[in-house]
């Protein structure tokens, strides 16, 4: 969308803004989520860069996998 169909159209640009606040709050909640899960400061998180906290999460869906994996065998093993 480009600046001048914006400004000529006070509906697109009401769409864009409230667009803008949605993932801007959506972002927020995930490094919220982010900073929580791995026990470390939200500014932390917020400093990281974007490949960082990708590399972050990864880690952590891995960790949690592994702990889930280690949970279902270990419940199967009960039986």
């Amino acid at each position: 969308m480009r600046l001048s169909t914006l400004k000529d159209q006070p509906q697109d640009l009401a769409k864009f803004v409230t667009g803008f606040e949605t993932d801007a709050k959506a972002m927020q909640k995930d490094l919220m989520i982010l900073a929580i899960v791995s026990n470390m400061p939200y500014d932390s998180i917020i400093d990281m860069s974007v490949d960082e906290r990708q590399a972050l999460a990864d880690a952590i869906k891995a960790k949690s996998d592994a702990e889930k994996e280690a949970y279902d065998n270990a419940k199967a093993k009960s039986r």
